[in-house]
């Protein structure tokens, strides 16, 4: 019965990780989405950048 408890709380923790990341990966695939939409739309993001960033 332990057993079963502990593989299930374990099951829980592995499930809420998944969802954690599939978030976490989708808001940095949204980002990089943006980003990249910004700087093909506004050439004067990258002077911006650049000069933000250095050379």
């Amino acid at each position: 019965m332990i057993v079963a408890w502990i593989k299930a709380k374990e099951r829980a923790y592995l499930f809420r990780m998944r969802e954690d990341y599939a978030y976490k990966y989708s808001a940095a695939m949204a980002f990089e989405g943006y980003k990249k939409q910004i700087q093909e739309q506004d050439p004067e993001f990258r002077f911006y950048h650049l000069l933000k960033n250095g050379f």
